[in-house]
């Protein structure tokens, strides 16, 4: 058994809901040369999906040895945003904190990337 088939065996428990959370998560985002990205944000109104990937592993150390973890997938659903700053103030290039409110219908998994070249 490989590294690879350890998390694909652990990955089925990192999943999360609305009940797991002990707080709402927290980012910056760069507004853009136009704040078309703030726009676009701003504009929405029902709950969003995002996806993210690391585009390279972790390393973790069992029993002495180091072993490259492939990168890890989050997926997202069910979260409303929440400005911290006022829009009407964002300027391009501006760095703005969103706080990532999570809907009824919230769920998170986290799974890692296994189709990977050995």
């Amino acid at each position: 058994m490989n590294i690879v088939d350890i998390v694909e065996i652990i990955e089925e428990k990192k999943s999360f809901n609305f009940d797991n959370l002990a707080k709402n998560a927290n980012c910056t985002l760069l507004a853009d040369d136009k704040c078309q990205n703030i726009k676009m944000l701003t504009n929405l109104t029902d709950p969003i999906t995002i996806n993210m990937s690391q585009k390279v592993g972790e390393t973790i150390k069992l029993f002495n040895e180091e072993s490259l973890l492939p990168p890890q997938i989050i997926y997202i659903s069910g979260m409303l945003l929440k400005f911290h700053t006022s829009t009407k103030d964002i300027k391009p290039n501006y760095s703005v904190k969103i706080e990532w409110m999570p809907q009824d219908d919230f769920h998170c998994l986290i799974s890692y990337n296994s189709n990977l070249d050995n």
